[in-house]
């Protein structure tokens, strides 16, 4: 019996490795060399083959006259809430092609939520305060993260095969993806250079002197 479990033990341990996930590590810096934080980073199998995503609701906070998040990424299918903490009027609204939807006016934590049934992306702006504005991306995908600080992202739970990755950020001026082969076990690892459109296309200037409502 001995003998038999041991000429087993290879065979097993050989299924076990050709299940194991693995991680892509990817790194974006702008064109000056600076990391880039809050960039979408997400993955498509070649294979086509993806686990289902998990549809856990997001919550992109109004705090002192800002949305928190700036950057979400979330799966086909996700509520998203938009509570508001300050106190004050807030009335979100999104023109964006992806979804378009607008709460009433509150100075209240607002309780409805929104339904992102499109992919894309779908930018998130206050008709009272011009300057807050948030983007979500919406993804058929379940391999997806967002860069840090640092610039840098990791897209775990990956079983071997080849994948492209692509890199969104608001600011972006052209799109950018590249394929990459993940090994059982042994991360793989990206990183990309993006050119960014000048902040205040993508981010609006805080006025000095704010409204008082």
């Amino acid at each position: 019996m001995r003998h038999r479990l041991h000429g087993l033990l290879p065979a097993l341990l050989c299924i076990a490795h050709a299940g194991w996930a693995s991680e892509i590590v990817v790194d974006v810096l702008d064109a000056s060399g600076r990391p880039v934080p809050d960039a979408v980073i997400y993955a498509t199998s070649d294979s086509g083959k993806a686990p289902p995503a998990q549809h856990q609701p997001i919550y992109v906070e109004q705090k002192n006259k800002t949305f928190i998040p700036f950057v979400s990424v979330i799966p086909l299918g996700t509520r998203a809430y938009f509570p508001n903490h300050d106190g004050i009027g807030h009335h979100v609204y999104s023109f964006s092609p992806t979804k378009t939807f607008e709460l009433p006016l509150s100075d209240k934590e607002n309780s409805e939520s929104v339904l992102f049934d499109k992919p894309g992306v779908v930018t998130v702006g206050c008709n009272i305060h011009d300057w807050m504005v948030a983007y979500i991306y919406v993804l058929e995908t379940p391999f997806y993260s967002k860069t840090d600080a640092g610039g840098q992202a990791r897209l775990g739970d990956l079983n071997p095969g080849e994948y492209t990755v692509h890199v969104w950020h608001p600011g972006i001026t052209k799109d950018a993806a590249e394929r990459v082969g993940v090994a059982a076990q042994d991360p793989a690892s990206l990183r990309f250079s993006i050119e960014l459109k000048p902040e205040y296309f993508w981010r609006p200037l805080r006025p000095e002197t704010e409204e008082t409502y």
